[in-house]
């Protein structure tokens, strides 16, 4: 997960200029320069010096997201929170762009042979459905050799998905 804003809004990590993977070191460490930054009195600024990256930023502000981050429980909680939000907006946390499922995060439908699952964007019934004969038209083998993938887009919105699968092979009795 990387810092962003999120509905235009700063995160916690934004606040402080750290990133989200930052130690609880580097946390303190910007929650002191954050808070000498914008204090009038402390303000190392001058003609020379660049100015604080954020600077519409409050002390409240500051306050708030050092007491959330330095706190590992809360930290974590936040971070579910914001993973959940930005998912929520379509961003994704890994580097191509897609998050991947597993197959088995699908339900399957004996009936007609299908997998659905509900859209983890939109909150769609069945945002994703396809059945067996889409998985094998359309898998191709992962990148990483290990099984097979398929991209899928929601029924209702515009997200897209990887999905991956293992293909069982079938052994009959002669």
């Amino acid at each position: 997960m990387t810092a962003t804003t999120t509905n235009n809004r700063l995160n916690h990590y934004d606040i402080l200029s750290v990133p989200s993977d930052a130690s609880q070191q580097d946390i303190k460490r910007a929650y002191k320069e954050r808070l000498l930054n914008i204090h009038p009195d402390k303000s190392s600024s001058s003609a020379d010096s660049p100015p604080p990256t954020i600077s519409h930023v409050t002390v409240n502000q500051i306050q708030e997201a050092y007491r959330i981050l330095s706190k590992p429980e809360s930290r974590t909680k936040y971070d579910m929170e914001l993973l959940e939000t930005f998912k929520k907006l379509g961003y994704t946390n890994n580097g191509d762009g897609l998050d991947a499922y597993s197959l088995d995060n699908f339900e399957f439908d004996e009936d007609h042979l299908s997998y659905h699952m509900a859209c983890p964007r939109c909150k769609t019934h069945k945002g994703f459905d396809f059945t067996e004969d889409t998985l094998e038209e359309y898998g191709q083998e992962r990148p990483d050799g290990e099984g097979f993938q398929v991209l899928a887009q929601c029924n209702s919105c515009s997200l897209w998905l990887k999905v991956n699968f293992d293909v069982a092979d079938d052994y009959s009795d002669e």
